[in-house]
């Protein structure tokens, strides 16, 4: 897994930062745009069963091929809904044709992911191999293609297209993987009661996945509309980088998370566990912040060019806010381990809240670097100050204090 994470992050990285300069800022913008109204249905697309179909896996193995079908069923009816509910909101929505056209050809990759769940049942196996071979062949397809791209001069529309076959590439591969072992039929597998069972567990995830995706994704939605695409395209380039380490805490705790279910009845280990995953992320988020700052200006620029030089200043204030954003991806798995799931819905939310209100007043005042700021902000109130506010969260309120301040 770790190798697979170092080939994806090394090519992401490269390719990346090789189509924002191949298309500007502008068309960048437009690009990220595309990218980010979709990713704000991922959520609604697989009904928030990804954030706890590990822990159903483990929990019945005797009935794994039942929950895969029922999983993979739900996600099909998922992908339907998320389409439908675009399709709608772009005859409302005043934006150019070209770029509803452009977000129609992507929300097809919203069906296309729901073979995805595979991965989980792999993960919950502790086969994470079979993952990453499937994700390494799909992101070397993917980058060949957008290398050729470029080097032959296409539009913004062939990247977008590339972007929507990566879904169907690596479903593609799952589905080979495991029916070349487990020949079993869609029909024959699927259950009305498992499914309800896990709908009524997922659906606090789905709505908190939608919720959590606009409270971390509000900005670039509002530097659009206020700033244009331009802006949004340099914006873009900041996060595009950012998002990039927030990879490595989330393979982790997922990988992770079925050493965690399964030392459940030992209290003293099992929040060990967690203490050591605050820990160990806090300790990254504060090398990408000394890195950012001492080496950011001349490899950003050497990077991205002198088009993207405004980026790094937004950087340098984004790169603040891992420290609060990985603290959310341990805790969000703590919820799920918990049965507190509503509780990730009600952080999400305040979240939201406050980055909506502060970017209203910081974006037109202070441009990008507002956005920010309230960005920073608001992951700081969601993640920290929001378990404060509760006594179920005390112990672990206190771990992530203390690891913020290193102290054992």
């Amino acid at each position: 897994m770790i190798a697979e994470y170092v080939v994806r992050f090394l090519t992401s990285l490269y390719i990346g930062i090789w189509i924002a300069k191949y298309l500007g800022p502008e068309s960048y913008g437009v690009f990220s745009y595309v990218l980010l109204f979709i990713s704000v249905f991922h959520g609604i697309s697989n009904l928030g069963l990804n954030g706890i179909l590990v822990k159903e896996f483990i929990e019945n193995i005797e009935k794994q091929k039942i929950y895969v079908v029922t999983s993979i069923c739900l996600n099909i009816l998922g992908g339907v809904i998320s389409l439908a509910c675009i399709y709608v909101i772009l005859i409302i929505l005043n934006t150019d044709d070209a770029v509803k056209d452009l977000i129609l050809i992507l929300s097809l990759s919203l069906i296309l992911q729901s073979f995805n769940v595979i991965e989980y049942f792999y993960i919950a196996g502790v086969k994470a191999k079979v993952v990453s071979i499937c994700k390494i062949i799909q992101i070397t397809i993917s980058s060949i293609l957008k290398i050729l791209g470029i080097v032959q001069n296409f539009e913004i529309k062939y990247f977008v297209i590339i972007v929507m076959l990566e879904s169907a590439v690596l479903s593609f591969l799952y589905v080979y993987a495991y029916w070349n072992v487990n020949k079993i039929n869609l029909i024959g597998y699927f259950s009305f009661f498992t499914a309800k069972s896990l709908l009524k567990k997922s659906w606090p995830l789905m709505i908190s996945s939608v919720v959590y995706m606009l409270y971390v994704r509000i900005d670039q939605f509002m530097i659009k509309e206020i700033l244009g695409n331009y802006e949004l395209g340099i914006y873009s380039a900041a996060i595009k980088i950012n998002d990039i380490f927030c990879i490595i805490p989330i393979i982790l705790c997922t990988s992770f998370f079925p050493a965690l279910i399964n030392v459940k009845d030992n209290k003293e280990i099992y929040l060990k566990r967690f203490k050591y995953l605050y820990s160990s992320f806090n300790i990254y988020a504060y090398l990408i912040i000394f890195s950012m700052y001492i080496f950011g200006f001349e490899v950003f620029v050497k990077l991205f060019g002198a088009e993207y030089i405004d980026s790094v200043e937004i950087l340098q204030v984004i790169v603040f806010a891992n420290i609060f954003i990985f603290q959310g991806v341990v805790f969000n798995r703590y919820l799920i381990s918990e049965n507190l799931t509503i509780h990730d819905l009600y952080r999400n939310l305040t979240g939201l809240f406050i980055n909506i209100v502060l970017n209203y007043f910081l974006i037109d005042k202070y441009g990008n670097i507002g956005a920010a700021y309230s960005t920073l902000f608001s992951v700081f109130c969601a993640n920290i100050l929001f378990d404060f506010f509760s006594n179920d969260f005390k112990i672990i309120r206190i771990m992530k204090i203390k690891s913020l301040l290193f102290i054992r």
